[in-house]
């Protein structure tokens, strides 16, 4: 799971690099999403993109809209 997902990520940073596009690390957030029963079940992780290590967070904020990691909208 975790290498699909460095992999993904390595991918989509070759596709902007190609097109002159850059992807900022520092402000790039992992938020999972899923069920409340799933999300217990997922074990603690983290994931490599460039030099950072990416830990999972409970909400991400994209265009001012806040998404939570059950995608409820319980945080407005």
């Amino acid at each position: 799971m975790i290498g699909d997902m460095e992999a993904t990520l390595e991918s989509l940073d070759l596709y902007f690099r190609s097109n002159s596009l850059k992807v900022n690390e520092t402000k790039f957030e992992l938020l999972p999403h899923g069920t409340r029963q799933n999300l217990r079940n997922l074990p603690s992780f983290t994931v490599k993109f460039h030099e950072s290590r990416l830990a999972p967070c409970d909400e991400a904020t994209n265009i001012g809209l806040t998404f939570d990691k059950y995608l409820s909208w319980d945080s407005l």
